[in-house]
């Protein structure tokens, strides 16, 4: 989850490799994906909150149309932008080159721009990750039902889901809803669902970088600080995080769930700001060198 919705479970998985896509159940996780709040483990919420009530039930369907929509823009931007690369680049020796400063319209330089601040690369292949991964986030999301999602009134958070395991007896379809996300609003809510989803393995099998398990190692990139009394690095979230991920360490970027969910959103990178444009004071905290120059 993003810094603005902190404290929020960071939801883990290392099988299969990324963006597999798929909905196989022979990728068992030994031990199990983890859900945790700031590095403390959280369990399962009791099976009683199966549903949401009419109001909720509407809550959930604009949050669906609304992250949709944000998916089916963003998946046209990168279609034109690839059509405008296609025209440009003739000579396979240049590709790499071309790709990153060939002029491109006003269209195709926002959407490059929005694209190497999350990532950190505008590589085709990059550009085709993503853009499956959309597509598998837009059929995840037609798929589910009411019943998909569970309301977990008495979790501080906003949602979580467990990527790779069978869920109230569905595999990679439940949503848990915490109590922030009744009072999100709608980017936020959208937002969410996209970050959570991207979760899945059959959607992105994306992880919240930096998380420390005992079962796994940290993926912590150069200038990122580490707790010294728990040795427990914080995850990803947020503006400043992400965009200094991209920056250090695009290949993580690429597997980063915010990262993701901020380049649907169009948020602006900026490695001093949020995503909302406010001074990531939480992000200064990651980077000293950063936060010693705020004048």
């Amino acid at each position: 989850m993003p810094g603005y919705r902190l404290p929020g479970p960071l939801c883990v998985t290392t099988y299969p490799a990324l963006d597999e896509g798929t909905s196989s159940l022979t990728f068992s996780p030994t031990p199990g994906p983890l859900c945790a709040s700031r590095g403390s483990p959280m369990h399962k919420a009791s099976r009683r909150n199966t549903g949401a009530g009419s109001a909720q039930r509407q809550v959930i369907e604009k949050a669906r149309a609304d992250a949709v929509n944000l998916l089916l823009k963003r998946l046209d931007d990168l279609n034109q932008w690839e059509v405008e690369m296609k025209a440009l680049t003739a000579d396979p020796q240049t590709r790499a080159m071309d790709e990153l400063i060939k002029p491109l319209s006003l269209r195709g330089e926002t959407t490059r721009k929005l694209f190497f601040g999350w990532f950190g690369t505008v590589s085709a292949a990059a550009r085709d990750k993503i853009r499956k991964r959309i597509l598998r986030a837009m059929r995840k999301l037609k798929m589910l039902r009411d019943s998909d999602f569970v309301n977990e009134v008495k979790e501080e958070a906003y949602a979580y889901v467990y990527p790779n395991v069978i869920d109230h007896g569905k595999y990679e379809r439940t949503v848990h809803l915490g109590k922030e996300f009744w009072s999100a609003d709608d980017k936020t809510r959208a937002g969410t669902l996209i970050h959570e989803l991207s979760h899945f393995v059959t959607v992105g099998g994306t992880d919240d970088v930096g998380v420390e398990r005992k079962d796994r190692a940290a993926t912590d990139f150069p200038g990122k600080e580490v707790n010294p009394k728990r040795d427990i690095s914080y995850a990803t979230y947020g503006g400043t995080r992400g965009t200094r991920l991209a920056v250090d360490h695009a290949s993580l970027a690429l597997k980063n769930a915010d990262s993701f969910e901020f380049f649907i959103e169009g948020d602006e990178p900026s490695v001093v700001q949020d995503e909302h444009g406010n001074m990531d004071t939480e992000g200064f905290g990651d980077f000293p060198s950063l936060g010693n120059n705020r004048g």
